[in-house]
């Protein structure tokens, strides 16, 4: 999993040096579509990994950047 979740991080990384706004468009597609997969399969398995995060640093900072509070 870990060579997954590495690959992930790369893209991410990679997506934010992107100016071709097509590319970047695209790359954002991909990430949705990662997402949509994470979350069928979490839903398949009683939202383990929603479960496993909803806590965690990363999602606080993903809920205020949501609710329009700065980072």
């Amino acid at each position: 999993m870990t060579s997954t979740w590495d690959a992930v991080q790369s893209f991410i990384g990679a997506i934010g040096k992107i100016e071709d706004p097509d590319i970047y468009a695209t790359g954002l597609r991909y990430l949705s579509d990662l997402f949509d997969e994470i979350h069928h399969y979490d839903h398949g398995h009683n939202e383990k990994i929603s479960n496993a995060l909803h806590f965690q640093k990363a999602m606080t900072n993903i809920k205020k950047l949501l609710r329009g509070v700065k980072p």
